[in-house]
């Protein structure tokens, strides 16, 4: 848009954040909603290939798909696995070991059961889509042509 005086170089995610915020207080939001966008499809896939079943310990353990969560800001969005009540979340994607509740020492063996990176490699075309559509909107909106 040479005719218009506005110069933008943008080299990541960042940068555009903040040619965006120096454009118009709103666009940076409407970032945080696409990454929020983009990070909920990951956790609706990763949701559908979390494995289910009993899960060891009793208590309140809570399946893993009910811990799988999106999360955005302005920079990212994120898909957050466990937490307090499915401390096995992150044991359960990579492997590894985890204590058994109401023991002391006792550690319990787990096999990875990935859900979260198989979900990432299947939805990465449909991610970049709704970047790129959010990308189009927010330059559209930014720089209307005449």
């Amino acid at each position: 848009m040479a005719g218009r005086g506005v110069d933008i170089d943008v080299k990541g995610l960042r940068d555009l954040r903040t040619e965006l915020k120096r454009i118009g207080p709103e666009f940076p939001k409407e970032l945080r909603a696409a990454n929020k966008e983009a990070a909920e499809i990951i956790a609706v896939e990763a949701r559908r290939r979390a494995p289910r079943g009993p899960h060891e310990g009793g208590g309140r353990v809570q399946p893993l798909a009910g811990s799988i969560r999106a999360v955005a800001n302005q920079l990212r969005g994120q898909v957050a696995v466990g937490g307090a009540r499915s401390p096995h979340g992150p044991v359960l994607e990579f492997g590894g070991t985890i204590g058994r509740r109401g023991t002391t020492g006792a550690r319990t063996q787990v096999r990875a059961q990935p859900s979260l990176y198989p979900a990432i490699a299947s939805e990465r075309d449909e991610v970049v889509e709704v970047y790129g559509e959010a990308i189009d909107r927010l330059t559209s909106r930014a720089f209307p042509r005449r």
